[in-house]
């Protein structure tokens, strides 16, 4: 009887001491996991330091903060009206605002609009990419000089409006306009337009009419933009004149041509 009464006992300091070994070994466990992520944010940190390091110069961050420092700090023998208690009192270096617009205003007086400006042609500055080397009526020639290597081109506009069996002439030449235009994907990234030779579309003023245009053009994607002209009644061709004597004409794509509209159709009484 005396070891029945035991026995019970005996298991229940058995299951405790299974019960503090699973809670060491979970401690352990989670011990040995704090330390791992440790290690690993340890050696994440350490590649980013290595990173700015080789990335960053020194000397030119030094550079940027002295000249922060420059525009930003009052001038010497500048005096600014102070009442802060933690100023020194000294009147070359001390600066007190009293709302936020005045900080706002001191920023962009100091450093917003003597840095970020727009370009001005004649600075003597070529602001790659909004200046550049002048052609026709583009670019600053007296920052960045005129673009070399431009192609003489002549266009060819054809136009006879007349003939449409619904609408009058008029109303199609009206309506009809066309231009000179250089693709660049990189001011349609910035979000501006493409240049285009002639600063408005040019319009037509006769019914039937051929007009010749001679342009100097840089290398690029140029296309002939026409606007309004619901008929197909303008067409064209581009021709190279670098040898004057013997004008190339230049492939478009897709063919500048004019659409065939049907005849009217003549009824006969007899």
């Amino acid at each position: 009887m005396e070891r029945q009464a035991g026995f019970p006992d005996q298991r229940r300091e058995e299951e405790e001491v299974a019960a503090a070994v699973k809670r060491k070994i979970a401690a352990a466990v989670e011990t040995e996991q704090n330390y791992k992520q440790v290690l690993i944010y340890g050696v994440f940190v350490g590649a980013y330091m290595v990173a700015l390091y080789l990335q960053a110069s020194a000397y030119d961050t030094g550079e940027v903060v002295s000249t922060l420092r420059s525009l930003l700090l009052p001038e010497a023998g500048v005096q600014y009206t102070s009442t802060s208690s933690t100023d020194s009192g000294d009147p070359t270096t001390a600066t007190t605002f009293y709302s936020n617009d005045e900080v706002l205003n001191y920023i962009e007086k100091r450093l917003v609009t003597p840095i970020w400006r727009d370009p001005q042609c004649g600075d003597s500055i070529c602001d790659d990419p909004f200046e550049f080397p002048a052609f026709g009526r583009f670019g600053c020639r007296a920052d960045c000089g005129a673009a070399p290597n431009t192609t003489h081109l002549l266009v060819r506009v054809s136009s006879n409006f007349a003939g449409h069996p619904l609408l009058s002439p008029r109303v199609l030449m009206a309506a009809a306009s066309w231009n000179l235009c250089l693709l660049d994907t990189a001011r349609r990234k910035r979000g501006d337009a493409d240049l285009c030779w002639f600063e408005e579309d040019q319009t037509f003023s006769e019914v039937t009419a051929t007009r010749l245009e001679t342009v100097d053009v840089i290398d690029g994607r140029w296309y002939i933009y026409v606007h309004g002209d619901y008929a197909g009644r303008v067409s064209g061709a581009v021709f190279d004149l670098t040898d004057p004597d013997h004008p190339k004409q230049l492939a478009l794509n897709p063919a500048w041509e004019t659409c065939k509209m049907p005849r009217r159709s003549q009824l006969t009484t007899t």
